[in-house]
């Protein structure tokens, strides 16, 4: 009987011991989607560009848009969306004369970034021709000069 108490008080003592596992910690919300408007890399954009913000292209018709940008170094963008995803690919039919442009993939939509050449102002237009459906868009470019600090 004695051996028998023993090992109940014993069972008693280990019992009490046992830690309770501490419950999981929350999971952490998940992320929020990426947007258009919060995701996208500016660095390197012109402190001066207007363009549309997100221009959605529809099959078969033609987009005839304007850019004005200043001409302090920095790009001014086209943001695209065949319906509501990014197109594969750009071409350049018609290039620029007084710039570059760099068609790329940023944030879920297509960017279309012109950059004028270095001390240029004055008028510039391209065009590209985006891939599935070709789809052509005209942009007329506005690059003014460069504004002198006041002093």
């Amino acid at each position: 009987m004695r051996n028998w108490i023993g090992m109940v008080g014993l069972g008693l003592v280990l019992a009490s011991c046992t830690n309770t596992p501490a419950p999981a910690p929350a999971a952490p919300p998940p992320p929020k989607p990426a947007t258009a408007e919060t995701s996208y890399d500016l660095s390197g954009q012109s402190s001066s560009c207007a363009a549309p913000v997100i221009l959605h292209l529809a099959d078969g018709v033609p987009q005839h848009l304007s850019l004005v940008i200043t001409n302090d170094g920095g790009w001014c963008a086209l943001r695209l969306l065949h319906g509501d995803r990014d197109f594969d690919a750009g071409l350049l039919p018609v290039i620029p004369h007084h710039g570059i442009v760099f068609i790329h993939k940023v944030a879920g939509f297509t960017r279309v970034d012109y950059t004028p050449n270095a001390g240029y102002a004055g008028m510039d237009h391209f065009e590209v021709k985006m891939l599935p459906g070709y789809l052509l868009v005209q942009v007329d470019v506005t690059v003014k000069g460069r504004f002198a600090p006041k002093s």
